[in-house]
């Protein structure tokens, strides 16, 4: 269990530096990933040290903010949809498309640096 946590922490902070260093427009170099990563393992380490509560709060937050980012995306985007054009492929081929956007998803910065 502890490994599993230490992974998913791992790509969650992979993924964020990822994507919040072109945000805040600054060059991803092995140095800003590094720091950025690092920071946000402090941060909610920091975090953690004010108990189950403030954990909590937080999360309720964090989890609204992103379900109503989600919500404004749905109604926006549900007058584009085109169902004829929605046919799943169950090959390798898929699968392995799949796995690409997976990597380019978690890992944004690999390659580039």
């Amino acid at each position: 269990m502890w490994l599993s946590y230490v992974v998913s922490i791992s790509l969650f902070v992979k993924g964020f530096a990822g994507y919040f260093l072109p945000l805040i427009h600054q060059a991803s170099t092995p140095l800003t990933t590094g720091l950025t990563e690092a920071g946000l393992i402090v941060l909610f380490s920091l975090l953690n040290t004010f108990g189950s509560q403030a954990v909590g709060r937080l999360e309720f937050s964090i989890v609204a903010v992103k379900l109503s980012i989600l919500l404004i995306f749905i109604v926006l985007g549900i007058s584009s949809v085109q169902l004829q054009s929605i046919e799943p492929e169950f090959t390798s081929k898929g699968a392995e498309g799949m796995l690409v956007a997976v990597s380019c998803f978690f890992f944004p910065t690999w390659g580039l640096a």
